[in-house]
Parts: structure tokens; C-alpha cells; sequence
């Protein structure tokens, strides 16, 4: 049997985010796992530099960067606290990184996750569109991906399940067979 262990749920704090934190902890009930958040704050090179050669007393580094991480440290605290009950809490993450999408694989990875669950757009607003963040973790994670767009899932009668025949690509089923429950 399939198991489910460690989620991890990338958030930007946006309302579009926050349909994938009770699907989460949906999951995270049936097969008894933790949920970790995590949060991505990217750097601006190019913005820190062409202000430092234009003299201006601002260093991203000493400045920015350590107040985003305290402020965003508490927002993510906020959502664990409001959004996931206790049993299935982990640990929220906050990092500096030039590319989120590419940190949130590679995190995943190394942390050896089951599971991410996300939103499938964050904080604009297009219809038509999936966010490009969650493009990028799609298409590079071997971590399974669930996307969530803003839908009442119990009202789901068809999921569809693109597969290529990869054990990764396969570790959906069991989600999709569990969702519409």
C-alpha cells in the first residue's frame, strides 16, 4: 500500500494558496501524515545591486531580507495555526532564495517529501492560467505534485490522471482514487 508521510504545502500567503492547505490536511487525516509549509522569498539581485551603485544606504542582505523572513516566519505560524490541526502540524520553512521553484524541488527532495500540495496559481488572478511557480515544480519535481485550483472538491465526480507509466507519475493514483470520498 501506498503511504503518505510528509506533505509539503508551498505557500506565497495569497487567498489562491489557501485552497490547497484543507485538501492537505484532507490528506494528511487519511493516511496519518505531517504537514510542513513552506515559503519562498526571492532575492533581488538586480535590484539590490543597482541600488548600491547608486549610493543608496539600503542592503537588501542586512536590511530586507532578515525583516521579510521574520514577518513571513509569522504568516506562515498564522496559516499552520488556523488552517491544520495539530496531529498533522509540522514545521513551517522560510528561506531566501534567487528561484522559488527550484529551491521548493530541491527542498522537497532532500527532505525526502511524499507529497506537495499546492495551489494552482497563486497570487494572480487569471483564469486561464496556472501560475508559473507551480509550472516549474510540475515539471521538474519527481516529488508527486497536487494542484489545487479553486473548486469545491466534494463536488468532484471525475478525476483525471495523466500518466507516463513512472513510478512518480503513478503515486497519484491512490490521491485521485481518495478525493472525491
Amino acid at each position: 500500500m501506498y503511504s503518505i508521510n510528509k506533505i509539503l504545502v508551498p505557500t506565497d500567503f495569497s487567498e489562491n494558496a489557501s485552497y490547497a492547505y484543507s485538501q492537505a490536511q484532507r490528506i494528511a487525516n487519511h493516511y496519518g501524515a505531517k504537514i510542513d509549509f513552506i515559503h519562498i522569498i526571492p532575492t533581488l539581485h538586480y535590484f539590490s545591486e543597482s541600488l548600491q551603485q547608486l549610493g543608496m544606504p539600503l542592503d537588501m542582505e542586512k536590511d530586507q531580507y532578515p525583516r521579510a523572513q521574520v514577518r513571513a516566519t509569522e504568516k506562515i505560524s498564522e496559516c499552520m495555526g488556523k488552517y491544520l490541526h495539530p496531529g498533522t502540524k509540522g514545521r513551517g520553512i522560510v528561506r531566501i532564495e534567487p528561484r522559488p521553484s527550484k529551491a521548493i524541488v530541491e527542498f522537497a527532495e532532500e527532505e525526502k517529501y511524499d507529497l506537495i500540495v499546492m495551489a494552482a496559481k497563486g497570487q494572480h488572478e487569471s483564469d486561464l492560467l496556472r501560475g508559473s511557480i507551480t509550472e516549474k515544480i510540475i515539471r521538474h519535481s519527481r516529488v508527486p505534485v497536487l494542484t489545487m485550483p479553486k473548486l469545491d472538491t466534494y463536488n468532484v465526480k471525475t478525476i483525471l490522471v495523466p500518466t507516463d507509466g513512472s513510478q512518480t507519475s503513478l503515486k497519484a493514483l491512490p490521491i485521485a482514487i481518495y478525493l472525491p470520498h
